[in-house]
């Protein structure tokens, strides 16, 4: 912590990771990169002042280590490698959450740990699951990625839009849910409590057993 005076304002001023307290980071989690009033007011113990714009943005500077994720972190939990540690101890809909949280705020995901660490209930050392739950998560996503999944990033067909994609893709993962679902009987809330692993394996399976009957449906010469 730094300590700064502002006339008859004491105030201290976080320089590190450790020195935001969990309660402290959930107020972060909820706020804009351009919301720095707030930020600095929720991270310094300001008192009820107003102050320059001017003084804002040079306390703002001075806690700019809030942008980037932290690079060492306590190793106090008893947590499997990272991606098995997702794949199978975390559900899909606890998988599926952490990576929208991660997506609001990707220029500064060290703002997301505490909400992650939430996840798994593990928010009172945020800075060691939250930083872990994000090195997961994108070993995960790396996993998958092979396959083009994200449909966020794959531009639709002029004929696909207007077939009305647009009101397909509002569901998001849905069809992962439900394609799992299908095949084994089951609502795909129920499908959404298994291991993001299982469900992902059990998706892309489907995907590529369809894919390669009908190539080889197109192969075999036709009588």
């Amino acid at each position: 912590m730094q300590r700064i005076r502002l006339g008859n304002y004491p105030f201290k001023v976080p320089q590190r990771w450790d020195d935001i307290t969990p309660a402290k980071l959930k107020q972060l989690e909820g706020t804009k990169s351009n919301q720095i009033k707030q930020r600095v007011h929720i991270l310094c113990d300001l008192p009820e002042i107003e102050l320059s714009p001017d003084i804002y943005l040079a306390i703002y500077e001075m806690l700019s280590f809030i942008e980037d994720i932290p690079e060492l972190v306590p190793n106090r939990l008893d947590i499997h490698p990272l991606l098995e540690w997702i794949s199978s101890e975390w559900t899909f809909a606890e998988f599926e959450a952490a990576r929208k949280i991660a997506a609001n705020h990707l220029d500064e995901l060290g703002v997301t740990l505490y909400a992650l660490a939430q996840i798994k209930g593990l928010e009172y050392n945020y800075l060691e699951a939250g930083s872990k739950a994000l090195d997961g998560l994108n070993l995960f996503i790396e996993q998958w990625a092979q396959f083009d999944l994200d449909s966020d990033k794959n531009e639709p067909t002029d004929i696909e839009e207007m077939a009305g994609i647009d009101r397909l893709q509002a569901f998001g993962v849905y069809p992962i849910l439900e394609s799992v679902g299908a095949k084994y009987g089951k609502y795909p809330s129920e499908i959404e409590t298994q291991p993001a692993g299982w469900v992902m394996q059990e998706y892309i399976y489907t995907i590529e057993r369809q894919r390669y009957t009908d190539n080889l449906r197109k192969l075999q010469p036709t009588k």
